[in-house]
């Protein structure tokens, strides 16, 4: 358990230009943490309300799916949540507030898993890939690195504006394809199974979840 808007701050506290969107009930948290930081002029928020979550139009469909799943992952919201990433940057892309050419998503309260290294800035170029922790955890009794072979990071990815387009296409096209074999799943395994399909997109960097930050730019 971590306080959602507590462990924000750090995320709200990294000085690039941020599209951010949240529910009514947290505009002025937003607003105050990014003006102390003087990165008001960096920010965009738009506000969401729950009928905009990712295929919210089969929320009972999908939920009938996601009873087999074991918890948390049993969760509708929880589920349709995370995989509302895509279709929101694709919003940032096409909105442009900042006439920037890479984009990336960041979990809001990402602190409460992820280290955020003080006066962090994502630094990459690549325009053909998107950049992605693949989790891994170490053992700590022998010392050595087990590998998830079902998990990539998803609440922290970057990628130039035109190879996210696809990226956010094949998203939609593979969760789709599960759905209508009678899954839905979270998108760290969803991202996994399209790493599979389409490894030529992906630039990966294995990591736990603690250092996605940390490994980023390495």
């Amino acid at each position: 358990e971590y306080d959602y808007l507590e462990s924000s701050i750090q995320t709200l506290n990294i000085n690039h230009y941020m599209v951010i969107f949240v529910t009514s009930d947290t505009i002025s948290h937003v607003t105050n943490i990014r003006k102390i930081n003087n990165m008001l002029h960096k920010t965009k928020i738009i506000e969401v309300s729950e009928t905009e979550i990712y295929q919210y139009n089969r929320l009972e469909e999908l939920n009938t799916l996601m009873k087999k799943n074991i918890p948390p992952y049993d969760s509708k919201y929880q589920i349709l949540a995370v995989n509302s990433r895509y279709e929101l940057v694709r919003r940032a892309i096409k909105l442009n507030p900042f006439n920037t050419d890479f984009y990336g998503w960041i979990d809001f309260g990402i602190s409460h898993i992820v280290d955020i290294p003080e006066n962090f800035r994502v630094r990459y170029t690549n325009h053909e890939k998107i950049r992605l922790g693949w989790i891994a955890r170490k053992q700590k009794k022998t010392n050595t690195l087990n590998f998830n072979h079902k998990a990539l990071g998803g609440g922290f990815f970057v990628g130039h504006k035109e190879i996210l387009k696809i990226f956010i296409d094949l998203h939609d096209q593979e969760f789709n394809k599960l759905a209508n074999l009678g899954y839905c799943i979270n998108d760290d395994k969803l991202l996994f199974l399209m790493y599979e399909k389409y490894p030529s997109l992906f630039d990966v960097y294995c990591s736990g979840y603690a250092n996605l930050a940390n490994r980023m730019n390495t």
